[in-house]
């Protein structure tokens, strides 16, 4: 049986290669598996969501 969590963030370049350097001494390269998808305005833009999705709105900070 599978397990899965997932996360949603708009970073800037500096935070993502934070948020990358953080996650790689975090994981378990065995078993972790984690994805960083960067998209262009443009195609943030055309992101489908269904059932009780929603647009996250910005903050000034965020807590996972």
């Amino acid at each position: 049986m599978c397990s899965t969590a997932s996360f949603e963030c708009e970073l800037r370049s500096a935070d993502v290669e934070k948020l990358r350097s953080a996650l790689q001494r975090l994981i378990d390269d065995k078993q972790d598996d984690v994805r960083i998808y960067g998209f262009c305005d443009a195609c943030a833009a055309k992101v489908e969501m269904l059932g009780l999705a929603q647009r996250h709105m910005s903050r000034a900070y965020v807590v996972i």
